[in-house]
């Protein structure tokens, strides 16, 4: 396989003062989702997060035919008490009622046998103490909202929240649908907000061209509405909240050269900038990692750390996808609100997919 055989969990930490520091702590590494363990050949897209009590999840799309993202595939998660030194066994936590069932929308992706399930793009959203919300897509056309009140060792009955995606005069029967992938974000204010991406493509591979919005939650989970549109050609977006309470959305974003690009909004759902480039986060058309470290409440900048694949390899064809593999896991540093990103580490020089980031209580990043 030319993509990566291994979901790791690399916990370490990142020294801000200069990057010789940066470079002379060696992460722990942790295979948390392996090719071939408990017979999926393929385990793509994580989400990681950490709960109010410390709890580590680490979740993931576990890839029964690995050759298309419309493939058969489960939601699945794994946790940990110890920081990722050890991890329970994995389970499925993408249930979808009876009727939520189907084929993937698009017929270029649609590889799944009839039957088979499509389940994908877990995102987890800690919101104090052992509570975790868990939001997911089914064959590409629904998302599911589930919520643990136990850290994630168990899950109430899944809530279907596609509804809340649906906007006058576009066709919901048609639309694609993607939730993250990643982790959500709790706000300050108390909002739960999850980046979504949307197409109504039936044409091409890829579920392209796509846009970005916010599914927000303003009860605790209890409802859901959508925001405004961010960017179209855009996907796969993350966000973090900077001082003051503005929401930062890192996306892939379509242009000539690939870069990661940012929107702004005073509160994740409306009023959003229009995207720029990001022009210290090159690298190939991967999902990325974002996160904040935590700081003073006050403080006048944030301090961002991302992680991204940071070359590709022309020579090794990506599995099939279109375009050259990703290589190069690269962990990025700002301390200016993501303005610049002086501090940088290749974390793993090998095929580089989708990535995630949390932060335990001790401060060490996973």
């Amino acid at each position: 396989m030319s993509w990566p055989h291994r979901l790791l969990l690399l916990v370490g930490s990142i020294c801000l003062a200069a990057l010789p520091a940066a470079r002379s702590a060696e992460p722990v590494r942790s295979i948390v989702f392996e090719a071939g363990m408990d017979g999926v050949p393929e385990y793509r897209v994580p989400a990681v997060a950490v709960t109010g009590n410390g709890v580590l999840l680490a979740a993931a799309e576990a890839r029964l035919r690995p050759a298309s993202d419309g493939g058969a595939s489960r939601v699945v998660l794994r946790r940990s008490t110890d920081g990722g030194a050890t991890w329970s066994a994995s389970t499925d936590v993408g249930e979808v009622p009876p009727d939520g069932s189907g084929r993937p929308v698009n017929p270029a992706d649609a590889v799944a046998d009839p039957g088979e399930p499509t389940r994908h793009n877990p995102v987890l959203l800690p919101a104090g103490g052992g509570v975790v919300h868990l939001l997911y897509g089914a064959e590409h056309r629904r998302v599911f909202h589930r919520v643990s009140r136990d850290d994630g060792a168990t899950f109430g009955p899944p809530t279907e929240v596609t509804s809340a995606l649906d906007r006058p005069g576009e066709p919901p029967d048609g639309r694609v649908c993607a939730p993250g992938p990643g982790h959500g974000l709790r706000l300050r204010s108390g909002r739960l907000l999850v980046p979504v991406s949307l197409s109504t493509t039936t044409g091409g591979p890829g579920q392209r061209p796509s846009a970005v919005t916010t599914l927000f939650s303003d009860d605790d989970g209890a409802s859901w509405r959508v925001g405004e549109i961010v960017a179209p050609d855009s996907g796969e977006a993350v966000a973090v909240e900077l001082p003051g309470g503005r929401v930062a959305l890192h996306l892939r974003h379509a242009t000539p050269t690939p870069r990661r690009a940012v929107a702004f909004s005073p509160d994740g759902a409306t009023g959003w900038s229009r995207p720029q480039p990001v022009a210290g986060l090159p690298g190939p058309d991967t999902g990325a990692g974002l996160i904040r470290l935590p700081g003073h409440p006050r403080e006048a900048h944030a301090t961002l750390v991302s992680t991204r694949a940071d070359s590709s390899d022309p020579a090794d064809p990506s599995g099939g996808r279109v375009g050259p593999a990703p290589r190069h896991l690269t962990v990025r540093l700002s301390a200016d609100d993501g303005s610049t990103w002086p501090v940088a580490r290749v974390l793993d020089t090998g095929m580089a997919g989708g990535s995630d980031l949390a932060v335990l209580p001790d401060g060490s990043l996973v």
